[in-house]
């Protein structure tokens, strides 16, 4: 079992937030809660035996995040952002966050003491690898459009941030005649890692997914690309590219990769990254969706000697009956996963298939809360 810094934190909001589920445990215990939540889940989907012995690697002090989302409210008392307590109705106001690095305590303590004028939304704040700040607010339409006409508030937050508004992503721009909201635009926003540890910018809007911090990031990177060199394929299927944090290292190992993204967005992401390798022929980036049962995603399975499966908290979805359909399958299977339910049924689907499961380990890269990142890795027997 491997551990890094214990926590043994404090905070002064622990009893009204819901964001660092198990800050007053320390490294061993939230090591041991991870394993029993897998071995529990594992259990109750009657699947065969765990390995005995699984490590989680991962830094457990706070103050790692470059990227957290909070929820906004306005009640007849205040306002709050924060993130909800699993006991109270209402969102409890927070004055810091010891979750987020040095670099992101400004803006969170600006938007504290300056909340926006409507009632809710959903605020996504980040810092890049060279600390550039920006900021997301995810409203109703309705209120988007207040923000903008009144422009006061946001004006002054722009001061702050770079901001983004809406579910496409749209930067917000002062012209002559006020406030207006332009296409999205990506800039790189968070960090993969090379096998020698060099950067690799990923590009991306402020809304876009990543991990939630960069520093952690690379232990990630650091154990996903040992298991794929511990395969032999050297022909990689990817599911789930988004801005390329798997596909950028592995085109570094010198692997053919296939990389499919269904966001129109994350796939320019990821061709901005890929331009900016020396060697960029080995790379491919596909629109197919492979959770759609057609012959070009039963195509792509079959071309492929490996599989990196990167998938949302629901797992692989209906991707199962394009790989039943599909002639042959890949050799190897590494499976990233974020979240344990949809990855037990995506196992129980690969073992039934043919698979053995020959390694899973963790990386805890979201410190003091209940959530881990497994990496388990399959071979076709």
């Amino acid at each position: 079992m491997t551990q890094s810094t214990d926590s043994n934190a404090k905070c002064q909001h622990q009893a009204v937030c819901g964001g660092c589920q198990v800050l007053n445990f320390d490294a061993a215990q939230q090591t041991t809660q991870h394993l029993s939540r897998l071995s529990k889940e594992w259990s109750e989907a009657k699947l065969p035996t765990l390995p005995q012995q699984i490590q989680i690697f991962g830094d457990y002090a706070q103050g790692s995040r470059s990227v957290a989302e909070f929820a906004f409210r306005r009640y007849d008392t205040g306002t709050a952002i924060g993130w909800y307590h699993p006991n109270h109705l209402e969102l409890q106001p927070l004055e810091r966050c010891p979750a987020l690095n040095a670099p992101l305590q400004p803006l969170f303590r600006y938007l504290a003491q300056n909340p926006p004028p409507i009632n809710r939304c959903r605020i996504r704040i980040r810092v890049s690898p060279v600390e550039q700040l920006g900021c997301w607010i995810d409203a109703a339409n309705t209120d988007i459009l207040k923000l903008l006409r009144e422009a006061d508030w946001l004006k002054q937050l722009m001061v702050q941030a770079v901001v983004e508004m809406g579910q496409k992503h749209k930067r917000v721009y002062e012209a002559s005649d006020g406030l207006s909201l332009r296409k999205p635009q990506l800039e790189p926003w968070f960090q993969s890692y090379g096998p020698k540890g060099d950067a690799l910018p990923l590009w991306s809007t402020i809304a876009g997914f990543s991990q939630p911090s960069i520093q952690l990031n690379a232990r990630l990177i650091e154990r996903v690309l040992l298991r794929i060199q511990k395969s032999t394929a050297t022909n990689w299927l990817e599911f789930g590219a988004g801005s390329g944090n798997f596909t950028l290292p592995m085109a570094k190992l010198g692997l053919t990769i296939t990389a499919t993204e269904s966001s129109p967005v994350a796939r320019k992401g990821l061709k901005i990254g890929i331009q900016a390798l020396e060697n960029t022929e080995n790379v491919q980036v596909s629109h197919y969706n492979l959770q759609r049962n057609t012959a070009e995603s039963q195509a792509l399975i079959e071309a492929a000697q490996g599989l990196l499966l990167d998938p949302p908290r629901s797992g692989i979805g209906h991707m199962k009956e394009a790989f039943k359909s599909a002639k042959s399958t890949p050799q190897t299977i590494v499976y990233v996963a974020c979240a344990l339910k949809g990855f037990v049924k995506d196992a129980q689907f690969f073992l039934n298939q043919g698979y053995a499961l020959v390694h899973i380990e963790g990386v805890a890269q979201f410190p003091n809360t209940v959530h881990c990142e497994w990496i388990a890795h399959f071979e076709r027997q």
